[in-house]
């Protein structure tokens, strides 16, 4: 009789050892399939992160989290505020454009006032700043108006302050305040970063947002200046002072300017954007002949100068120096030589 309980128990105890295999083995296939979706879920908040905040302008698609904003050297950032972002047509209350210099680690943020009247590029003449996100968005689409309006607030302050924009954020008043806290050492509350999605426009994704918070919050008190929009003269001397140690200036190429659109000016602002930019320039002058295409010649397709210089002029047309057929006088003593031509005389 013992002997067959403790035969029963026996069988009974390989049992509970299976069930607890069982049990065992099917926890585990739980743990796998939920370290799985939590993966998933992982992969889609970050693609999340890393979207375009266009959302208002257009479906923006999930982009990669790669940012080079702040690799080396100088970022410039134009940062606007609007009456009422869901309007049509915006009213600008407040405009800072910052210069975000990682070799020096240092920002230097200007005010320029809304009021302030300006030419404004094209047909527009003479407008307040307030005006030119309205003005550019006349003749666009409802899907286009505010990119478009934005891009001639972006080449407007290009005139005026003579140095490219890299990148835009647009928001709504209502975060003026605290939006403007996310370029300084102020936190920014959750519930704000809630709203930025539905309150904001710009072509930076949120981590280059992130990558320029963390480097703003970082520097010490003393590195970050803020400074009111005063005169052409005095800006071109501080930005000058921003870019004394520029790729540009490094290299010191001997960069001449020539106007072949016959367009008043263009060889003028040329030259004051190239000395912001650490240029330094040793001739500005006429064409010979009108160029219908801009032409660059260059002693090294490859310099950084170069590369700046087509960035911001959009330059396709690049000859060699010493390779070139342009008779010009101009390149026998400079080591760039620029010639405006008819097909960008008009947007400079």
């Amino acid at each position: 009789m013992k002997r067959r309980a403790a035969q029963k128990n026996k069988r009974l105890g390989r049992k509970r050892v299976y069930r607890l295999k069982v049990i065992a083995r099917s926890a585990g296939i739980f743990m796998l399939f939920f370290a799985s979706a939590l993966t998933l879920v992982g992969v889609f908040a970050y693609k999340n992160l890393t979207k375009n905040f266009t959302s208002a302008i257009s479906n923006a698609e999930l982009i990669s989290g790669k940012s080079d904003i702040l690799k080396e050297g100088l970022t410039t950032v134009l940062y606007v505020s609007v009456e009422d972002i869901t309007v049509s047509p915006v009213h600008i209350t407040n405009i800072i454009v910052l210069f975000l210099d990682k070799d020096s680690k240092k920002v230097v943020s200007y005010s320029v006032s809304p009021v302030t009247v300006v030419d404004i590029p094209g047909k527009f003449g003479e407008e307040e700043l307030a005006k030119v996100i309205a003005l550019g968005s006349l003749d666009a689409s409802s899907d286009e108006e505010s990119l478009l309006g934005i891009t001639l607030l972006k080449k407007t302050l290009v005139k005026l302050f003579g140095i490219g924009i890299d990148k835009y954020i647009l928001v709504d008043k209502s975060l003026d305040a605290d939006f403007t806290a996310f370029f300084t050492h102020a936190s920014v509350k959750s519930e704000t970063l809630k709203k930025f999605r539905e309150t904001i426009q710009t072509d930076l994704n949120v981590k280059e947002l992130y990558e320029i918070y963390k480097f703003v919050d970082a520097l010490p008190e003393d590195r970050l200046v803020s400074m009111n929009f005063s005169t052409t003269a005095a800006l071109d001397e501080d930005i000058r002072d921003i870019t004394f140690d520029s790729k540009v200036a490094e290299e010191k190429k001997s960069i001449a300017i020539l106007n072949g659109a016959g367009v008043a000016g263009v060889a003028a602002f040329s030259s004051r954007v190239l000395e912001n930019m650490g240029g330094r320039i040793v001739g500005v002058e006429n064409a010979k002949t009108t160029y219908e295409t801009g032409v660059l010649v260059v002693d090294d397709p490859q310099s950084e100068t170069v590369k700046e210089i087509q960035e911001f002029f959009g330059f396709t047309n690049v000859e060699v120096k010493g390779q070139s057929d342009i008779d010009e006088n101009a390149l026998d003593r400079a080591d760039i030589t620029l010639i405006i031509g008819l097909d960008m005389g008009n947007s400079l």
